[in-house]
């Protein structure tokens, strides 16, 4: 009788120690689809720039304004390419003031909204200087993957993003809110799960992508702090702050 609780005992374990490895493949998966969707979007746009300029520069009146935009894009691609780098092997923490990185994403989406959203706001709402100890180029990439997943969310004719930071005692708090269509129930439970970031889906690739950032590379929490149908999203990223020795 004991050998036969034993043997069920181990097969319990194994079931276990397998189901966990599945979860965990499952979890790595959604990491890198939304990876790889992201980085997709962000090396095309400069690309595609970057083609088009090489065939108007032969006969451009204006090749220094040409050559400055051409200086641009490749700075873009410098900077995907750092994100590709840190991502996977993350390293050299340093002093990141949110300020100054809430306003570089603001002003990188209010240059890119497509023509018909010319009626999407853009805020900014910070309080005091929450700083956190991080990797820049980690972080802008995280609050982008949020801030275009709010824009998705919007009406085209019209709605507001706001991206809201402060310091609660020992930690920094920083929200991005949308007035949009809101995630109805079904698509709460499926947030985490890679799908494109459209206007009628509610969820994106990237958010797995935020998620390990945020929590795993950071040590912060991400969470939806609010959301229901027609009543828009909030989502709240939660830090460690950093404090002055």
């Amino acid at each position: 009788m004991f050998l036969i609780y034993a043997a069920l005992a181990v097969l319990i374990g194994c079931a276990a120690y397998l189901g966990g490895k599945r979860v965990q493949r499952q979890r790595e998966r959604r990491l890198w689809v939304g990876v790889c969707r992201d980085l997709a979007h962000q090396l095309g746009t400069p690309l595609s720039a970057l083609m088009g300029w090489m065939e108007i520069l032969p006969t451009t009146k204006e090749p220094e304004s040409a050559f400055r935009e051409m200086n641009r894009d490749l700075e873009r691609l410098k900077i995907v390419t750092e994100r590709l780098n840190r991502v996977g092997s993350p390293s050299k923490f340093e002093s990141v003031p949110l300020r100054g990185l809430i306003a570089e994403v603001r002003a990188y989406y209010l240059k890119r909204l497509p023509a018909g959203d010319a009626g999407i706001q853009i805020n900014e709402e910070i309080s005091g200087n929450p700083t956190v100890h991080g990797i820049r180029v980690l972080l802008a990439w995280a609050l982008e993957i949020l801030v275009k997943m709010a824009i998705d969310a919007v009406s085209p004719e019209g709605g507001t993003i706001a991206l809201r930071a402060n310091v609660e005692g020992a930690h920094v708090i920083l929200d991005v809110s949308d007035t949009g269509r809101g995630i109805e129930r079904e698509g709460r439970r499926k947030i985490l799960q890679p799908g494109p970031a459209t206007r009628r889906s509610g969820r994106g690739a990237g958010f797995s992508l935020v998620k390990y950032i945020m929590e795993e590379i950071h040590g912060g929490r991400l969470a939806r702090e609010a959301s229901s149908a027609g009543q828009g999203t909030i989502l709240r990223i939660t830090l460690k702050a950093e404090t002055d020795h």
